[in-house]
């Protein structure tokens, strides 16, 4: 799964001696990302990687109960919903903005991975 930000925008943080430095949007990607399973019983987290102004992921939706699990599309909204508005808040406190910004691009992009030798890849 990559995930955009909004105009492409630089928030997540920026690449000082080829490494990635979250910037406090980052860290609040990073924390959300990481408490998903709190929320979803179907979630396992895989690898993931935060860009400057993108997300790279791996959801594993797991077997449980077909009435409980949840589609990865409300997943995905839940993570963006969840990022964007305590990244929002921050802004709005730190910033003393007056109104709330768009945080991600509107749809994301995915893979669906069917077979072990292509996870490996």
């Amino acid at each position: 799964m990559t995930i955009c930000a909004k105009n492409g925008s630089h928030i997540f943080g920026q690449i000082i001696d080829k490494k990635m430095v979250l910037s406090e949007s980052g860290k609040i990607l990073d924390q959300c990302w990481n408490e998903l399973p709190e929320h979803y019983d179907n979630v396992g987290l895989r690898e993931y990687c935060i860009m400057p102004n993108h997300f790279h992921c791996i959801i594993e939706l797991l077997n449980c109960d077909p009435q409980l699990r949840k589609p990865l599309l409300e997943i995905i909204r839940a993570l963006k919903s969840f990022s964007a508005r305590k990244m929002n808040d921050l802004r709005f406190v730190c910033d003393n903005r007056k109104s709330r910004s768009p945080v991600w691009y509107r749809s994301y992009y995915e893979h669906i991975i069917r077979h072990s030798d292509e996870y490996a890849c």
